[in-house]
């Protein structure tokens, strides 16, 4: 009389959710040391793989028409590069071992990308990125702005100082000439100059003394230098 024990192991089935284009991984391992006889993967009941020892893996139609595969050499673990709707389904392994049957399920969702979140975040990722460069132009061109209206006032100011010199070029009354006894220029240049005012220096100009009557000041040595 033969005694055979038969185990029967309903594993219930795992859910996996994953989205379009990725890659899904599913994993039937034999936990026990049985001794694996035939392992078989199959998808809402149809055959994919069937694997037994000393045996090469025997692919079948459905699999390669979904382009699914398993990982080199391990028949236990089930490959999909880049997971379409196409694949969503219930799949199973299925173990047989010397001393019985197993089998493991799962319950695949493909699903697609949200394309309003996706096209949110394409939106905001170049929004952004544009409106932070225009405010730093705008600040950048008001800057420049505020700047070259400071330079200009700058400029008037010492304009009308200079217009408002105690000392014109010309004088009005004898257009007599001082020389350069009196009053220095960057150039060391005789100027013909007039008194409106104190003496300092404006313009470049600096005054030695406040200017008398021409007539007083001349040192008669230097008539020749007065026309």
């Amino acid at each position: 009389m033969t005694l055979v024990l038969v185990c029967i192991d309903m594993t219930e089935g795992n859910t996996v959710s994953e989205l379009v284009g990725s890659k899904v991984t599913l994993h039937c391992e034999n936990e026990s040391n049985d001794t694996l006889i035939q392992l078989t993967w199959k998808m809402n009941e149809v055959t994919l793989f069937s694997f037994m020892p000393d045996v090469p893996l025997h692919v079948w139609e459905e699999a390669r028409r979904l382009n699914i595969h398993v990982a080199g050499s391990r028949p236990d673990t089930l490959v999909i590069e880049r997971a379409q709707k196409s694949h969503t389904g219930n799949y199973t392994c299925e173990i047989n071992t010397n001393l019985g049957f197993k089998e493991h399920k799962w319950e695949l969702r493909i699903t697609e990308r949200k394309k309003r979140t996706m096209t949110f975040a394409v939106v905001v990722a170049t929004v952004v990125p544009c409106a932070c460069y225009l405010v730093f132009m705008l600040a950048s061109v008001v800057l420049h702005i505020v700047r070259k209206q400071r330079a200009d006032k700058r400029k008037k100011k010492k304009k009308k100082m200079c217009m408002k010199t105690v000392w014109k070029l010309m004088l009005v009354n004898n257009g007599a000439t001082i020389s350069r006894r009196h009053y220095k220029h960057t150039d060391q240049e005789q100027h013909t100059a007039k008194r409106e005012g104190s003496t300092g220096k404006v313009c470049g100009f600096t005054l030695v003394e406040a200017i008398q009557p021409i007539e007083d000041r001349m040192d008669p040595r230097e008539d020749s230098d007065v026309t």
